[in-house]
């Protein structure tokens, strides 16, 4: 029993490591953009894919949603200047015990769309398999649906889909204050979306981060240290309903000024 929850613990720990690592040179150098400044307020451009050896990277007015091809169903974000907003964010499932992440699959990666399902294991049995589809079509903000299918192994009873994401280290509380990410972790409230930010007061926040649920609904947010096998990251934890096996967010940036939301690079993670 030991060395079968060691096993599960090094396959959780793997797919977070891996996406805070920095990515490859090549990234930068895959495609470019038109260099002329747009800007979100007056205007759109089209969405497109961008694919190396490692990534898929999709380039959308809303800035760059990568995908690492080993474990796709982890995300990072950054805004349309090149400035890292999430470290990842990804989707799974709690219930009575633990879940491991297995057979991830890309089932559709085009300019428009992006779909991945991973399986979920309970040590050596199939119970489940998350779908997760990135809509980049719109002109509004890209739209996220997940989707968990139960297979006829399933027999743990009730659960729920959570969301994780690590971004900034401040939380938006009110207009004029913020708290840290960086405590033990604690059920905040019932909402429908946060904004996270870089410092403790948000009026001076020029850029942040949005996590946005509102189309599924107020759900439990928590936020802190969010620990897994060992590894702590500073986290917000959205928890949709009990037995809701679909749900439908949206992970954007926002800014106040307009020379923050020109296109300075295509591919990088850090500032070009």
């Amino acid at each position: 029993m030991k060395i079968r929850i060691a096993l599960l613990s090094i396959l959780f720990l793997i797919p977070i490591l891996m996406t805070l690592l920095p990515l490859p040179n090549d990234i930068a150098t895959a495609q470019t953009l038109n260099k002329q400044p747009i800007y979100s307020e007056y205007s759109y451009i089209q969405p497109h894919l961008v694919q190396n050896s490692t990534h898929y990277i999709y380039v959308t007015t809303w800035g760059n949603y990568s995908f690492f091809k080993a474990m796709p169903y982890i995300c990072k974000y950054t805004y349309r200047d090149g400035k890292l907003m999430a470290s990842f964010s990804t989707f799974w499932i709690n219930t009575y015990t633990i879940l491991a992440p297995l057979n991830p699959t890309v089932l559709t990666a085009n300019n428009t769309h992006f779909q991945v399902s991973v399986d979920a294991y309970k040590l050596t049995t199939k119970m489940a398999t998350l779908m997760q589809t990135w809509d980049f079509s719109r002109r509004d903000k890209p739209k996220i649906s997940i989707l968990l299918t139960k297979t006829d192994k399933w027999n743990l009873g009730d659960f729920n889909i959570f969301w994780v994401v690590a971004g900034f280290q401040y939380f938006k509380w009110n207009e004029t204050y913020s708290e840290t990410c960086n405590r033990q972790m604690f059920k905040w409230k019932r909402d429908i979306r946060v904004e996270m930010g870089e410092t403790t007061n948000p009026t001076d926040w020029s850029e942040w981060l949005v996590v946005d649920w509102s189309d599924e609904g107020t759900s439990d947010v928590s936020i802190g240290q969010f620990s897994i096998f060992g590894y702590s990251l500073a986290v917000v934890k959205v928890d949709f309903g009990v037995n809701d096996g679909k749900v439908d967010p949206s992970l954007i940036g926002q800014s106040t000024v307009s020379t923050a939301t020109s296109y300075k690079c295509c591919c990088c993670f850090n500032r070009c």
